[in-house]
């Protein structure tokens, strides 16, 4: 059965509570296919990770920017949206 204890994965939990208990109550003990759905349909192959690998560049881009903006309020420096959009393709270009 698609059941996770406490809907903790809600991906797996596809059957209603009723259902849980009728066949509960025919004595059948009713278990996560948790561990099934993990070994053989959320298994990552190598695009995923590549996909994840290429989102950090924009993301640690965009950190830098963050921080240059926390930096221009703290020191009053006045900073347009302008100055910082400059510093995000920068950090992206470096990355490759």
């Amino acid at each position: 059965m698609e059941y996770s204890p406490g809907c903790a994965i809600p991906y797996i939990s596809r059957v209603d509570g009723g259902t849980i208990e009728a066949v509960r109550q025919r004595g059948v003990d009713v278990c996560s296919s948790g561990d099934l759905v993990q070994r053989f349909e959320a298994c990552w192959t190598n695009a995923p990770w590549r996909f994840i690998a290429s989102l950090r560049a924009p993301v640690s881009s965009q950190g830098r920017a963050f921080e240059a903006v926390a930096r221009s309020v703290r020191d009053g420096i006045p900073t347009t949206e302008f100055d910082i959009q400059q510093l995000m393709p920068h950090g992206s270009a470096r990355k490759g």
